[in-house]
């Protein structure tokens, strides 16, 4: 049953070239995320109530983005390294870790997916493994990386039971299903390979909604990039998105709502519970 299951949780990306532009995109409405507060964030106030912090912690971010997170736990721990895909994310990183005056922090571009443990040195290297609303945990075998990355404590945090509402309804005009359902079939089968491992994962929801406005022209080519990442669009499909994007822009931009819990999955590899 785990095989099958396992087997199931397959990545969605098609063209990773889409998904480094989406994600060059995004890197300019995430630059201005501000690193987020121990006593007033949710889920570094999980990490808080969970992970015994002490200074001589290493500690790896998965799908850093701008680097927000790594930011705020270099302030607990000897050492972080930061990796992310993207080339613009982690521009903004190395400015945002400078402006903070975070010298702790080593940032490096890479494709989790691809990535070598035993290669770069970091095979059970490190006390603490966070991979917070990134795709780069695409399918069981990058989840299973970042369990054997980890000597002790892994959080892994993604979006499920979301509704975007401009996405959405791009996905019905291509013919796609929606993605939500995949996301959360993915949770099903990280607890069961944690479990089958005979490991003691315990699992947090926490709500969110954001909203993301773009120009017309700017949010026509970030939607077809994002689809592109795990579709294959012909022209009639890309011109009904363009279409559909002209018919609900107010003042030549784009709104989109978004509605999701924040589901975050929690284990120690040492078998002992969480604090």
């Amino acid at each position: 049953m785990l095989k099958d299951l396992r087997n199931n949780w397959r990545s969605g990306i098609k063209d990773d070239a889409s998904s480094l532009s989406t994600w060059n995109n995004m890197a300019e409405r995430f630059r201005n995320f501000p690193v987020p507060k121990w006593d007033k964030d949710k889920f570094l106030k999980l990490l808080d109530s969970r992970v015994s912090f002490h200074k001589e912690m290493n500690v790896l971010d998965i799908g850093c983005g701008t680097g927000i997170f790594s930011i705020a736990l270099s302030k607990r721990v000897a050492k972080v390294i930061a990796i992310d895909i993207s080339d613009k994310m982690l521009e903004y990183a190395r400015l945002n870790a400078e402006k903070h005056q975070r010298g702790n922090i080593e940032f490096i571009c890479a494709d989790w997916k691809d990535t070598n443990l035993q290669q770069a040195g970091w095979d059970q290297s490190f006390d603490l493994v966070i991979a917070h609303n990134t795709p780069a945990i695409c399918d069981a075998d990058t989840f299973e990386k970042m369990m054997h990355s980890s000597r002790d404590y892994c959080f892994f945090a993604r979006p499920t039971r979301r509704t975007d509402s401009v996405l959405g309804e791009l996905l019905e005009i291509i013919g796609a299903p929606a993605k939500s359902k995949g996301r959360d079939d993915d949770i099903i089968v990280a607890l069961a390979i944690l479990w089958g491992q005979g490991l003691l994962p315990e699992m947090t929801q926490l709500k969110d909604s954001w909203r993301m406005e773009k120009p017309l022209e700017e949010a026509c080519e970030f939607y077809i990039d994002k689809l592109k990442v795990s579709h294959e669009l012909d022209a009639a499909q890309e011109q009904a998105i363009k279409n559909y994007l002209r018919s609900i822009a107010v003042n030549n931009a784009v709104a989109e709502n978004t509605r999701t819990a924040i589901t975050i999955i929690g284990w120690r590899n040492n078998r002992k519970y969480l604090k």
